[in-house]
């Protein structure tokens, strides 16, 4: 079981590659945008819990090795969840005040 939990964890922390932060500042932030970093927040999130139900299960089984292998593992998921949580909220304030911008510019702008 720790090892699909272990396969899964990774998958979900290899599988977020694609740039964001720096872009986001030279471009117009869409829902899009915001979405795609909440689904990274989301996905790193899940992936600590896996990774942390994957290093209490080999701990009870005795694998100190693999054990550690999941808490650096569960590390960096948290590292990256942070990460990219506060990309989100620094996106949301850009994309308001981007809104805001657009507003004053067009009364008729949603």
């Amino acid at each position: 079981m720790s090892r699909i939990l272990l396969a899964a964890a990774l998958l979900a922390l290899v599988s977020i590659a694609d740039p964001t932060g720096a872009a986001l500042a030279q471009q117009r932030i869409t829902s899009s945008d915001l979405e795609q970093l909440r689904n990274k927040v989301d996905t790193q999130r899940d992936a600590y819990h896996l990774l942390d139900m994957a290093e209490k299960e080999a701990r009870e089984e005795g694998a100190q090795e693999r054990a550690d292998a999941f808490a650096a593992a569960k590390a960096k998921a948290r590292e990256q969840y942070h990460r990219f949580n506060a990309e989100l909220k620094k996106a949301q304030v850009q994309k308001t005040e981007q809104d805001k911008r657009a507003a004053q510019g067009n009364p008729d702008y949603k």
